[in-house]
């Protein structure tokens, strides 16, 4: 609060007349509020007139300021603290609807609507406030651009802070939810469309000044345009189907694939857990139209990529913004505990914030017994409810994509060593065993007679001490021949390794 500031109430001909006890608060008020963006645009002389019809107020953790269902038409801005906004929802639950911090405000759809309140907002960190009534308030809207802001930016932080996600925790609210940037598409699509036009361009070129047929040139454009055309899809599915989500607890990456068995992927790390985050560019492309990608450092998760986002920067600033109220909520929670211990002893009473509900009834799961348990040990549940917890594994399908290709590979050993000890000569007559292995000594028949001197596969039957009769290839049959004439018809022979 400076000298200037109570020299120019003083001399203002609508505080000058005011006791000095008033002009010090309102002076006070104007220096908390010009921190306050709502106001950031305002005079001196202006923020005075708003600041007269403020009335500073405290509350303590756990205190309710607005009830819901009650009629009463106050508007609050937030110097110090924090607040929970929450409802009753139709089966009685407490549900979350936001948080609110520092140059926040709430209470402003009770002048808009004229229906009662429709939600609780009660202190989750000790609060100073500035409660405006309905002179207070017309004050304010009387400027343009602060009631255009009441009005847009009110009503999209509801509509935010409500808007579902695949996942979403009953006592978390959206920050930011946002799809890759349309450069990204374009970007993907630009080959395949330049492919569909210079298709067309030589299509009309060769139908028109060379002998080609159009009916030809025709199916070829209808084909590659097929073609391509199916490939667009699959890219248009591809970004539309990526979505990068901020909230008061975590920060996720979901992207829906089309092929099963794992139609979404997902990645995702607690908001507190985030370390640093910096913005890239990628090529002439990003550089050209103003798009990012943003790379997340977390502990524990690794490093999170969200490629080709619009005003990456303004999402960067919600990311530590949410990352911050996280770390003084849980500040406040520690504070409380400390002041549960020790307010008893003091003979001051603790209040507590009223808990909120998930509405969610968990069936316990019964541990297995016996056999049971056993089986259980190799064979684990994807999901264990116990009285105060619910563990999740991994599906077994995650194990069968790691250890599948090993299993079958040793299975399929197993079987070919199976059946080679049961039967020796079945591996021997498959297709692929196309040679007789080591030479060995043995004895050669002639099931038929040449004419001129000349062997077959189909004349020489191989005997061996250790193999039973069979034929031999003799492309594949490399050996020293002795051919001795028996009798008439009949020739007999040796085989001996060369």
């Amino acid at each position: 609060m400076s000298e200037e500031l109570i020299q120019l109430l003083e001399t203002s001909e609508h505080f000058k007349n005011l006791p000095r006890k008033d002009r010090l608060r309102i002076a006070e008020l104007i220096t908390r509020l010009r921190e306050v963006y709502l106001f950031n645009s305002l005079s001196d002389q202006e923020l005075a007139l708003i600041a007269q019809r403020g009335r500073l107020k405290r509350y303590e953790r756990g205190e309710l300021i607005v009830r819901e269902g009650n009629t009463d038409r106050i508007f609050y801005v937030i110097l110090k603290g924090q607040v929970r906004v929450w409802s009753r929802g139709k089966e009685g639950r407490r549900r979350l609807l936001n948080y609110h911090e520092v140059g926040d405000f709430f209470g402003e759809l009770a002048f808009w609507s004229g229906s009662p309140r429709a939600a609780n907002v009660d202190v989750v960190d000790d609060v100073d406030l500035v409660a405006f009534e309905r002179d207070g308030f017309e004050r304010i809207i009387q400027h343009a651009q602060i009631s255009n802001y009441l009005r847009t930016w009110g009503r999209e932080r509801i509509r935010l802070s409500n808007q579902p996600f695949p996942g979403k925790h009953w006592d978390e609210i959206s920050v930011v939810q946002v799809h890759k940037s349309w450069v990204a598409l374009a970007q993907v699509v630009f080959f395949p469309v330049m492919v569909i036009l210079i298709t067309l361009a030589t299509s009309a070129l060769l139908a028109l000044h060379t002998r080609a047929s159009s009916q030809v040139m025709f199916s070829v454009f209808v084909a590659v345009t097929v073609g391509m055309g199916l490939w667009i899809f699959w890219m248009w599915e591809d970004w539309h189907n990526d979505d990068f989500v901020v909230t008061s607890k975590r920060v996720i990456h979901i992207e829906r694939i089309l092929v099963p068995p794992f139609p979404v992927e997902r990645h995702e790390a607690t908001i507190d857990h985030v370390q640093d985050v910096t913005t890239h560019n990628h090529g002439l492309w990003t550089w050209a139209f103003g798009v990012q990608s943003l790379e997340l450092k977390t502990a524990g998760a690794g490093t999170m990529r969200f490629p080709y986002l619009d005003d990456a920067d303004r999402i960067r600033e919600e990311i530590f913004k949410a990352r911050r109220l996280a770390q003084v909520r849980r500040n406040i929670e520690e504070r409380s505990r400390i002041r549960q211990a020790l307010f008893p002893e003091l003979d001051r009473p603790v209040k507590k914030v009223i808990p909120l509900e998930s509405g969610e009834t968990v069936k316990v799961i019964p541990e297995r017994e016996g056999l049971l348990k056993a089986v259980g040990y190799f064979v684990p549940r994807t999901r264990v409810a116990k009285p105060d917890r619910i563990i999740w594994r991994k599906h077994w399908l995650i194990l069968f994509r790691d250890v599948g290709p090993a299993v079958l590979l040793f299975v399929f050993s197993l079987a070919l060593l199976v059946v080679g000890f049961v039967r020796p000569g079945i591996l021997g007559r498959s297709p692929w065993a196309g040679t007789c292995g080591p030479m060995m000594d043995g004895a050669m028949t002639f099931t038929s007679s040449p004419t001129r001197g000349s062997l077959t596969s189909k004349d020489l039957l191989f005997t061996s001490a250790k193999r039973p009769a069979r034929k031999v290839r003799s492309t594949s049959f490399k050996a020293r021949i002795t051919v001795v004439r028996t009798g008439s018809r009949a020739f007999s022979g040796s085989v001996m390794s060369p």
